[in-house]
């Protein structure tokens, strides 16, 4: 857990600019993507160690929640890197508006998984 939070910090920190590294589209994208998947690892670990899920916890069930909430975390820092104007992306009105409202939707889901995750509601 302690090595994929240094590995996640560092690329975190890349994504920040925090580094002399550069931020094309390419390269943000493909931290982007890294960063996904050390969280969904370290996300992995998180939930065997505490155990804090109502899920079957089989590998199988967890696996595909951990993806879905990777995949719905991976394009809500798409959008805010686009609305944060870290990429080359155009910010007119009316793309800002729809970022905007994507990214609720996404937290929305988001949230839904997450407590799922946490066995802090009904669902199934």
């Amino acid at each position: 857990m302690v090595q994929h939070r240094s590995v996640l910090a560092q690329i975190t920190a890349k994504a920040h600019g925090q580094t002399g590294l550069s931020r094309d589209r390419t390269s943000l994208a493909q931290d982007t993507t890294s960063m996904m998947q050390h969280r969904s690892v370290l996300v992995q670990i998180t939930a065997k160690a505490h155990g804090q899920t109502g899920l079957s916890r089989d590998h199988t069930s967890l696996a595909q929640d951990t993806t879905s909430m990777m995949q719905h975390r991976s394009v809500l820092a798409q959008i805010k890197a686009k609305s944060h104007g870290q990429t080359g992306l155009s910010r007119d009105h009316t793309s800002l508006a729809q970022d905007t409202t994507s990214m609720v939707q996404h937290r929305s889901v988001l949230a839904q998984i997450t407590a799922k995750a946490h066995g802090q509601t009904g669902l199934r």
